[in-house]
């Protein structure tokens, strides 16, 4: 009796186990600090679309992301093996990057390339360090900064132009059957603040806060690819992205026929220049380049903060202009 109680015990704990890893799935989270800023909220994610406590599906999440991080060092460092290294089964892998290595290029078009064969490389290493061969790998970009970062009225086209070449790269590529291809650019857009996004979901100018994490959370899209239930979510915010027509900032060549965006790839040498109180010269780039290092230094800084800071070194700029005027 007693050997039959324990083969009972046993059986019924094997089967709990089993029943749960079936229920249960795992998400793995990758990438720079859009991802690693979410935590581990994207296991709730199916949360977001009932108010039936028993819809719920059952998430466990590892979020492997690290602030800063560039899609060079995702496809060139081992990274992926070591974020498989504790499990290989991950059921979906959402993927942040590219955003630093198209900033930190100064918003160079001549560098896309390189992003998008770094990102190229990061989903065959996904898909190779996987044991389940049904993985799904979500792959979402970024909504525009709340402010033109790239200068010059470039960011927008900038934005536009490196998503549309990650799109068409990954659809072409052997990996396409597991890429979802989510294009969040104008989804925290409001008509208040087109065409940039809406500041009421950003805790700076390029980082989402719990508000825009929630409405990332929300869209039909990202519920569609973690299969959660199809009953509305109730609490998505009511002001909605708009549509609008995207007008790149260009210079016209010697021929009419061609068009040009603005890429300053000499290192800044043709730019307009600031003279701070040591008399060094500071270009507009290296000045921006601060700015953004500040940023992602300050990230969680509340936006009243950021602005109050953006508005000082606006000033010191004019004043340093003014002064050269004399």
């Amino acid at each position: 009796m007693r050997h039959f109680c324990s083969i009972l015990i046993a059986t019924f704990y094997l089967f709990t186990i089993a029943f749960a890893d079936e229920m249960s799935q795992a998400i793995l989270v990758l990438g720079d600090s859009w991802a690693s800023l979410s935590g581990g909220d994207l296991k709730d994610v199916c949360s977001h679309s009932t108010t039936n406590d028993e819809a719920y599906k059952v998430m466990t999440i590892a979020n492997k992301s690290k602030s800063g991080s560039t899609a060079e060092e995702w496809a060139t460092q081992d990274k992926v093996a070591d974020s498989y290294k504790d499990q290989k089964n991950y059921d979906y892998v959402w993927l942040s990057v590219g955003g630093n290595d198209a900033l930190g290029s100064y918003c160079a078009q001549s560098a896309f390339p390189d992003i998008v064969g770094n990102i190229l490389q990061l989903i065959q290493d996904i898909v190779e360090e996987s044991s389940n061969e049904f993985v799904k790998i979500l792959f979402t970009g970024y909504g525009y900064p709340t402010m033109d970062l790239c200068m010059f009225g470039r960011t927008i086209s900038t934005f536009d132009n490196l998503t549309a070449m990650i799109h068409e790269a990954i659809a072409a590529s052997a990996y396409s059957s597991y890429v979802t291809l989510i294009d969040l650019s104008n989804k925290f857009v409001t008509d208040n603040s087109s065409p940039y996004s809406d500041s009421e979901f950003y805790a700076d100018p390029i980082h989402l806060n719990q508000n825009g994490y929630d409405r990332f959370y929300a869209f039909k899209e990202i519920q569609t690819f973690f299969e959660c239930s199809e009953e509305p979510y109730a609490g998505i915010p009511t002001s909605s992205p708009v549509s609008f027509e995207v007008k790149d900032v260009t210079e016209t060549t010697n021929s009419p026929s061609q068009i040009v965006l603005w890429d300053f790839e000499d290192g800044g040498s043709n730019f307009p220049s600031v003279a701070p109180s040591n008399g060094v010269e500071t270009t507009i780039d290296e000045y921006k380049n601060k700015v953004l290092a500040w940023f992602e230094e300050n990230r969680n800084l509340s936006i009243g903060g950021g602005v109050g800071i953006l508005v000082l070194l606006l000033l010191f700029l004019y004043c340093c202009c003014c002064r050269r005027r004399r």
